[in-house]
């Protein structure tokens, strides 16, 4: 073997036999909520009618070598009022699997990082294709003051489009049991994307795209065993585009508003 393979085999060996020296802890999450209406991930507000979203998360960490994490997420409206024709994401489902690491800047500050793939089929719509592949990233700088985030995702096929999601966060204690999280986040999309959604390239462009909405937000949780979450929230979109704002009262549809209260509740398992 020549001088570079066993450089590469010994940082193998060294990589993979560090990580599996000790088993990684593992974590995981069920998720379930009864929401008034559903706002996609892209910041457009898809229904007004009731609907119910599951996720299962998974995590498996290994300390010095990253965290290897993923989910699965479905919904599913509570009415029939859903034509074929529409192509959001109605009882249909969405997987990822991502690699991530925690940077401790310093005491009480990290930055926890996430990337990795997306599959989303778009399974009874017909709209052109059957499913969307993306790589989706997530960043959040934890401190005690308050959470910046921000959550891209790149979609390349059927065709490329891209929107980021980015906004701050506080969760104050209301005692043992009881936390209240405030939040605010705005959604830029480029040209595509926003194509996709309002029927034309922005007017003005940022970046080579548009931010379209704000959404605030306020959650209570309620944390009645260890392992249990209650939660309830309420959620005000606000589309700030004026040109997605003269579009969506173009539509016709029952779910196009311009600003909307979303109101929610669930329950999570943590283990």
């Amino acid at each position: 073997m020549c001088g570079l393979g066993k450089s590469v085999f010994a940082i193998v060996v060294f990589f993979t036999g560090g990580a599996f020296a000790a088993a990684p802890d593992f974590r995981g999450r069920l998720y379930s909520e009864v929401a008034s209406a559903y706002l996609s991930s892209s910041g457009s507000l898809s229904d007004t009618h009731p609907v119910t979203v599951q996720q299962a998360d998974w995590l498996f960490d290994f300390h010095d070598f990253g965290k290897v994490s993923g989910y699965f997420w479905t919904i599913s409206s509570l009415h029939d009022k859903q034509g074929k024709s529409h192509r959001m994401a109605f009882n249909q489902f969405e997987t990822a699997l991502y690699y991530g690491y925690d940077w401790t800047i310093r005491p009480g500050v990290a930055l926890k990082t996430k990337t990795g793939p997306l599959w989303n089929p778009q399974i009874g719509y017909d709209h052109g294709h059957n499913c969307d592949w993306g790589w989706h990233c997530v960043q959040r700088l934890e401190t005690k003051w308050v959470v910046p985030y921000v959550n891209a995702l790149w979609m390349f096929s059927p065709y490329s489009r891209a929107r980021i999601r980015m906004g701050l966060e506080r969760s104050f204690a209301l005692g043992e049991a009881w936390t209240l999280t405030p939040s605010i986040e705005t959604v830029w999309m480029d040209r595509e994307r926003y194509r996709s959604r309002y029927g034309g390239a922005p007017d003005t462009s940022v970046f080579g795209g548009a931010f379209a909405c704000v959404v605030t937000g306020l959650k209570v949780t309620w944390r009645f065993n260890e392992n249990w979450r209650f939660f309830a929230r309420v959620r005000q979109y606000d589309v700030i585009n004026n040109q997605s704002r003269r579009a969506i009262k173009r539509q016709d549809n029952y779910w196009s508003k311009c600003d909307y209260p979303i109101l929610g509740i669930g329950v999570e398992c943590n283990f």
